[in-house]
């Protein structure tokens, strides 16, 4: 599974020994997600980023190798950006036509 972007955080060991919710809110959502934790020392460090189907990320990995490919041949950032808002205009527009 593919992980999305994920914040780190430092935490004194004795502050998580006092919350240890801090580590299990991690994981009250409906969402998947991938918990790293390290100690270092008297420090906790921990990060949790939201994790992805297969299909999700078989698909973000096609549209990646596209974009690589169409960059190849001179496709710019903005010409990606003026993609995207026509997608998200149409997509927007079928939806209120349903």
């Amino acid at each position: 599974m593919s992980q999305g972007s994920e914040k780190i955080r430092d935490l004194p060991l004795e502050d998580l020994k006092l919350h240890p919710e801090i580590i299990t809110d991690l994981f009250s959502g409906d969402e998947d997600v991938s918990v790293f934790l390290q100690k270092r020392g008297d420090t906790i460090r921990f990060a949790a980023s939201r994790t992805y189907s297969k299909k999700a990320t078989r698909i973000l990995e096609e549209a990646r190798a596209e974009y690589e490919a169409k960059k190849q041949q001179g496709y710019s950032h903005e010409d990606a950006v003026e993609d995207f808002e026509r997608l998200h205009r149409e997509l927007a527009r079928r939806t209120d036509e349903s």
